[in-house]
């Protein structure tokens, strides 16, 4: 067995010395801002679930000394919600077990000492990794900084629109690089820790498994042609690094991760190890890749035998599975409830504009209503279909959505005004009115209405809907302009998301004055009273799920514009669209606005 240059062993040490308690535990969301940060570095444990309410609150937490715990055993291992955070600039450490949590606890208290948030995830006990003695942060310290961040981020964008942070990588690298250092100092500092990434191997072979999981299976059961190469670290994660966990003379790499819930037709890791390869002269040169579902493996042997076969170049022939293609599932994937009814499934890969979807399914779950039909915006050309997905018909039905809405607030108010109300329901129903979008508020509220008299107030739907109308780069031209202008001049509280799939260009190489569509993002800005975002799935993911949750928190219209180039059709190969949508940002044509 062999390893990276950050060699050490494994300890089943759980205890983060040198932590201590905030002065207040619990801080409010208005005092969030103003509060001094913990120091020695403390604890926040998470579950995964509540990781997406952290994105708005994310920028003021990276340089605060804490660690953010996420036991991702619970849900089977699955790790979706962690790396959805992947490109915020949050450390992601990664433990298999229990005894390598212990260890890794320890790394990341390192690092956070320095006045870093890093997250550690991984399938363990979260709470049996502790910071000291009865040393503990409630995560409503954590929780309530994402009301408090929101609310700053709608104070400085002046209740007109977000813009400040356009591209983001102007010292990304820099950074990333100070944080390895970090960690590698903390590796080799602690002899008890393990290492940034794991190298096992039996040979000199020319397959490159490279995994974020629990390997051991794998490990135990190695063949001589087949490079084994385990992360810990899986943020931060630079393409040179990725390049040097591939031994030269590589033909073939296997990404292994633990993502069961599919927001894109790819990977998380597998986009990471594409884009290693992007800005290769000679493709022939690159490895082929593919892309694999990691789930409980319970002998190595069958498990490797599944990817030979997918190696095989008849596989190649009969199934396409070629750079790009859709992954495979090694081992039995668990759903959360424990059935085994993902075993040896193969994703379907979804429709372009699924993509997108999913994410807002992802973000907003029940609360989420598309007013028209996104499956058939770019398929059907029936006349009763393009009317009935329109965006003055959408905006129409949104806008009759919201006059139920006020007249369900009349109907409280007057419920609240009617003598003889209970006084406990007249406070949780006066306390809705202020403030509709607090869960707790509206649970009081819910729960309230059955002691009232009117019985349409016990019927009544009090949590508040996400509402998005969701259209192609055709709104853009003369025939949606109709649309989108209502939408902003109503100010309605609605959520545009308009999905660009037209290829990369260069300047001078696009269309004709006469075929330009109308720039939607800045007619809005000039318009003054609505959200504006500009985002690329696969250019920065964790960015576009936090234009998201700010767009649905902005009172009044909102408009995103997403990036997907080609459309991602079944042809288009991953590393075609990464390339087009790395071109696209960096010259500008497609900039990054939040």
């Amino acid at each position: 067995m062999s390893s990276s240059s950050l060699h050490s062993s494994v300890s089943s040490t759980s205890r983060i010395p040198g932590a201590q308690l905030l002065s207040s535990a619990v801080l409010s969301p208005a005092s969030f801002a103003s509060a001094p940060t913990p120091s020695p570095p403390a604890l926040v444990v998470l579950s995964p679930s509540e990781l997406v309410q952290l994105l708005p609150s994310l920028k003021p937490l990276l340089r605060s000394p804490v660690v953010l715990q996420v036991s991702t055993a619970a849900s089977n291992g699955d790790h979706s919600a962690v790396t959805a955070l992947r490109s915020t600039g949050l450390p992601l450490l990664y433990s298999a077990n229990q005894q390598q949590a212990g260890a890794n606890a320890l790394v990341a208290a390192h690092v956070a000492a320095q006045g870093r948030a890093v997250l550690h995830f991984g399938e363990f006990a979260a709470d049996a990794i502790s910071l000291g003695q009865n040393a503990s942060v409630s995560q409503d310290w954590v929780l309530g900084a994402a009301a408090a961040a929101a609310a700053a981020s709608s104070a400085q964008s002046n209740g007109k629109f977000a813009n400040g942070s356009s591209n983001g990588h102007s010292h990304a690298a820099s950074t990333a690089d100070a944080l390895l250092a970090s960690f590698e100092s903390a590796f080799g500092a602690l002899p008890s820790s393990n290492a940034a990434s794991a190298v096992t191997s039996s040979g000199s072979g020319s397959t490159v498994v490279l995994a974020l999981g629990d390997v051991a299976a794998l490990a135990s059961s190695l063949p001589a042609d087949v490079t084994l190469v385990s992360l810990n670290l899986y943020r931060p994660l630079s393409a040179q690094r990725i390049r040097q966990l591939v031994p030269s003379g590589t033909s073939n790499i296997v990404v292994l991760e633990q993502n069961y819930q599919k927001t894109a037709k790819w990977s998380p890791l597998f986009l990471d190890v594409v884009g290693a390869f992007a800005d290769s002269d000679d493709e022939a040169q690159v490895p082929t890749i593919l892309s694999a579902t990691l789930g409980q493996v319970q002998d190595g042997n069958v498990a490797f035998k599944a990817i030979q076969g997918e190696l095989d170049p008849q596989c190649f022939l009969q199934h396409a599975v070629a750079i790009g293609s859709s992954p495979i599932t090694i081992g039995t994937v668990l759903s959360p409830s424990g059935s085994s009814a993902f075993t040896s499934a193969t994703a379907v890969p979804p429709k372009h504009e699924s993509t997108y979807t999913n994410l807002l399914n992802e973000v907003f779950g029940q609360r989420l209503w598309v007013a028209n039909a996104p499956s058939s915006l770019f398929s059907s050309t029936s006349t009763s279909t393009i009317s009935a997905t329109s965006p003055e018909y959408a905006l129409g039905h949104v806008l009759g959505a919201q006059k139920k809405r006020e007249e369900l607030r009349r109907t409280v108010r007057e419920a609240v005004a009617a003598p003889g109300i209970d006084e406990s329901a007249a406070k949780a129903l006066t306390a809705w009115l202020q403030d509709d979008r607090s869960d707790k508020v509206v649970k009081a509220a819910s729960d309230a209405a059955a002691k009232v008299a009117s019985s349409s107030l016990r019927d009544a739907q009090f949590g508040r809907k996400s509402n998005w109308i969701i259209g192609s780069e055709a709104w853009s031209h003369d025939l949606g302009a109709s649309g989108l202008h209502h939408a902003l001049s109503t100010g309605a509280d609605v959520n545009l998301l308009l999905i660009d799939t037209t290829p990369y260009t260069l300047p001078g190489e696009g269309p004709t004055p006469s075929q330009r569509r109308k720039d939607a993002g800045l007619y809005a800005m000039t318009y003054g009273n609505a959200y504006v975002a500009s985002v690329a799935v696969y250019g920065d993911f964790s960015q576009t799920l936090r234009a998201f949750a700010e767009a649905d928190a902005y009172k009044g219209p909102s408009i995103i514009l997403a990036y997907l180039p080609g459309g991602e059709n079944d042809s288009t190969r991953a590393l075609e669209i990464l390339k087009q949508t790395k071109k696209a940002i960096e010259i500008g044509t497609w900039p990054l606005l939040i």
